[in-house]
């Protein structure tokens, strides 16, 4: 993974990170998602919220196979964690956070084991965590994180919370039915991006016809 930026236009650059720089993602995902319902309804109490949710986010970020942070100048605004599930997982990274037991984390539980049964079953990418800075959000920082990961052959997919229907521009779906939380939260939609198709093969080499040779000319002998 590299740490080197690709600018994407005149005000957003995309850096892909590791290692010590992934504490700016755990900022931008802990500051932008305990303002939002989800943060609260995963911690209703504020004081305890964003400790846990530092928490949390740490740990998706040890299991993320691609971190990639979205700067405007010097500023992170936005952050996207990916990981490449195999097939057949049905375990959601939040569960061994959610196994210690810590009686702030029975949403987060909750959420884990929901979650973990709606991962499709073929091996996939999977956005394990997006923010976007609060001041940031309606640029497309977003849909700039997530239109930006390397190609790959796999499907990817997603839950949301709230709106989804923007995603159906980037060619994602809905993928079976809501998941409705209790204690009156919004429900969150899981969304599938078909794995591109393969690559058409090279046209074969055009085969040059034969060359012709030039006609014999009759040649005239003068007399001896």
């Amino acid at each position: 993974m590299t740490g080197s930026p690709a600018l994407t236009d005149r005000r957003l650059q995309l850096r892909a990170v590791d290692g010590a720089a992934t504490s700016d993602a755990l900022s931008v995902l802990t500051q932008a998602t305990a303002r939002t319902p989800l943060g609260a309804w995963l911690y209703p109490r504020r004081e305890i919220r964003a400790e846990r949710l530092r928490e949390a986010f740490g740990e998706l970020i040890h299991q993320a196979t691609s971190i990639v942070l979205a700067n405007h100048g010097d500023t992170t605004v936005g952050a996207v964690l990916w990981r490449a599930c195999p097939e057949g997982e049905q375990t959601h990274p939040y569960a061994a956070l959610a196994a210690c037991g810590h009686p702030d984390n029975a949403r987060l539980a909750t959420l884990a084991n929901l979650a973990a049964t709606r991962h499709p079953p073929e091996a996939h990418d999977c956005v394990l965590a997006l923010a976007v800075l609060p001041k940031n959000q309606g640029r497309l920082v977003g849909r700039t994180l997530l239109t930006a990961r390397a190609s790959s052959a796999k499907p990817r997919h997603l839950i949301i919370p709230g709106r989804w229907r923007g995603l159906l521009q980037l060619g994602y779906l809905p993928y079976g039915a809501r998941i409705d939380l209790p204690h009156g939260w919004p429900p969150l939609q899981p969304m599938r991006r078909a794995a591109p198709p393969p690559p058409a093969p090279p046209p074969p080499p055009r085969r040059r016809a034969p060359r012709a040779d030039p006609p014999e000319q009759a040649t005239a002998t003068a007399p001896g």
